[in-house]
Order: structure tokens, then sequence, then C-alpha cells
């Protein structure tokens, strides 16, 4: 679905746009929130919250996925500052998969090196690799330019790149 298509709530004719976003997005921004915040049922609580935000204001909405993914990263953020570090979490076995790596050490490395990032540089690199999302549709979810998302990118990558060797 594009995301500067205008959805509706109406569903007299079959299922709603509200209907095919979730369908389309809820397991994506659920692996994303995953990756965010390293525990699973936080990321569906997360999801859950942005997907009724974008429920409540759908009709309004030019770009329903860009503020989909705005609220899912706000909620990532409100999760992380309320939450101490997650290396409980990801010790206990990084439940989803979807966090692809060769083997569950590597996947546990992986979810320790972007624990420890800041977050707008975990972000950053989870919306770019994860969410293949372009640095302009990166900067519009940070809010903040797109040199700034190139920036995040590339001090967050350098911080693995020496945490993972």
């Amino acid at each position: 679905m594009s995301p500067s298509r205008a959805l509706s709530r109406d569903s007299r004719s079959g299922p709603t746009a509200f209907d095919v976003l979730f369908q389309e997005e809820y397991a994506a921004q659920v692996r994303r929130a995953f990756l965010m915040v390293g525990s699973e049922e936080a990321a569906h609580d997360i999801v859950s919250e942005a997907m009724t935000a974008v429920y409540r204001r759908l009709d309004e909405l030019e770009q329903p996925v860009l503020y989909l993914n705005r609220c899912v990263m706000n909620g990532c953020r409100d999760w992380g500052r309320h939450r101490t570090r997650w290396s409980k979490l990801v010790t206990s076995g990084l439940s989803p998969e979807r966090a692809t790596a060769e083997t569950d050490q590597d996947r546990v490395d992986l979810a320790e090196a972007l624990a420890a990032l800041p977050y707008r540089q975990r972000a950053a690199i989870v919306l770019r690799f994860y969410g293949r999302e372009s640095e302009a549709q990166i900067a519009e979810v940070l809010e903040c330019r797109p040199g700034t998302v190139g920036s995040l990118i590339h001090r967050g990558l350098a911080k693995l790149k020496e945490s993972l060797s």
C-alpha cells in the first residue's frame, strides 16, 4: 500500500482500508519494535497502541504508514524511558527469529550491541537496514534532517562494528 494513499474506515464494501493497513503493516511493525525494545510482548503492545492512534485519525491522515512508523518509534522510545536496558530479556532467548543472524549467539550479540546504542542511532539502523526505509523516510519518522540520519547510521554502525569485533 502506498504510504500517501488516503485510507478510510468505511466497511460497507468488504474489508476496510484500515483492515488492509493492519494486515500489511502489523507484523513488520512488531519486528521493528522488537528490535528496538527487545521484548516481544512490549513490541505487540507498542504496535497495538500505534494502530489505535492511526485508526482514530485515519480519515485525516495523508500518509498513514508514515504516521504509524512515527507512532511505533515514539512508543519504543517511551517504553525505553520507563525500562532498564533489556539485557535480561536478550539473554532469555531472543524470541522473534525475524531478527536475522547466522546463529542464536549471533542474534544475542547483535541484540546486545543494538541495545547499547543510543535510541536515535538504534532507530535509524533498524529503520534503514531492517525496515529498508530511505534516509528521507527515516528523517520524517525521527523528525530530523536527512543528513542527520546519515550521521546517526554512520556512528551507530561504527559502534556496532566495534562492539561486535
